[in-house]
């Protein structure tokens, strides 16, 4: 029987939310991060910087973030950063 265990990951990620997004910059850009095979659960701590443009918003936030398989913090880094929208990531620690 294989366990599953979670981890908590502190984050700051900056997201391009598009303006047609539903709910708040904050929600949109959460449901951007939560990926199939990486993120399970993504929760805004903070938002650190709004940007808007004509078609999109960019927004940088902080966020717990946790994963329910096997990754470091190198592999989570690149798992965000290939999340639609995802302008960078500026920071991955283990919680």
């Amino acid at each position: 029987m294989q366990t599953t265990q979670s981890t908590t990951w502190h984050t700051v990620v900056a997201v391009r939310v598009p303006r047609d997004s539903d709910g708040d910059l904050a929600s949109a850009a959460t449901r951007r991060l939560v990926t199939r095979d990486a993120v399970d659960d993504a929760d805004v701590t903070a938002v650190h910087g709004i940007e808007p443009a004509l078609a999109a918003t960019v927004v940088t936030l902080a966020a717990t973030v946790t994963t329910i398989n096997n990754v470091d913090a190198d592999q989570l880094r690149r798992k965000l950063e290939a999340a639609p929208g995802c302008q960078r990531v500026d920071r991955v620690d283990a919680g």
